[in-house]
């Protein structure tokens, strides 16, 4: 009987383990993966070697940040409200905060990614200035219309690594300094309201700015 139980809580034991593995190692849901080794970056202007990472596919909805609210208990920026209900759940979360965003991937296990991370998940490694290549039409991504758009409405705009939305529909944050201070952060892509923007340019966004084209993607797993 002895020797039952023994074998009982070795197989318990293992369970455990392969699950908690499974926690560690395994990449949530709507994550796409990003492959890593050398990195020819326009955003440092040099090659780096960049582990291979996660990062979500789609940019954050409105019904995720909603969601992340109710089971956080969180106090974000009021703005965002005003915009979701006015964009509707299916749309980006937009008018959220530096630390709105962090506070988000915290929450969910994951991170912003850096701008060289977004720049890889973007364009990939074939040199390209938008995820489909280096040339511009009118209608690949949501850039130069009225409104911000359900996620993958624009099929071309399709990074590598299969991630959405990434030339167009909302600038993104990023968790990279810039040279504009301490509490200035790169901001990413594109949006609706504006015009095309290589994958590989940026600009310097203050963290406690609020913007009606400003939201963001999630990357995983964490920096260790």
């Amino acid at each position: 009987m002895t020797r039952v139980i023994v074998i009982l809580a070795n197989v318990l034991l293992l369970l455990w383990s392969v699950n908690a593995w499974r926690r560690v190692d395994g990449a949530p849901p709507g994550m796409a993966a990003v492959p890593g080794g050398p990195f020819a970056s326009r955003v440092l202007k040099t090659t780096v070697d960049l582990p291979a990472f996660y990062i979500d596919r789609d940019e954050v909805s409105n019904a995720d940040f909603s969601d992340f609210i109710r089971a956080s208990g969180y106090q974000a920026n009021p703005a965002w409200k005003s915009y979701a209900q006015a964009n509707g759940p299916d749309r980006p979360v937009v008018g959220v905060t530096f630390a709105d965003a962090e506070a988000f991937a915290a929450f969910y296990g994951k991170r912003l990614p850096g701008a060289v991370e977004w720049e890889r998940a973007c364009l990939g490694d074939e040199g390209r200035d938008y995820p489909w290549g280096s040339k511009w039409t009118a209608g690949d991504a949501n850039i130069e219309t009225l409104a911000v758009a359900p996620s993958g409405k624009y099929p071309r705009d399709r990074s590598p690594s299969g991630a959405r939305d990434m030339a167009g529909n909302v600038f993104e944050w990023s968790d990279s300094r810039t040279d504009d201070g301490e509490d200035y952060r790169a901001v990413m892509g594109s949006a609706w309201l504006f015009w095309p923007r290589p994958g590989y340019l940026l600009f310097g966004l203050k963290v406690d700015t609020s913007s009606h084209v400003t939201g963001f993607r999630c990357a995983w797993p964490p920096r260790g």
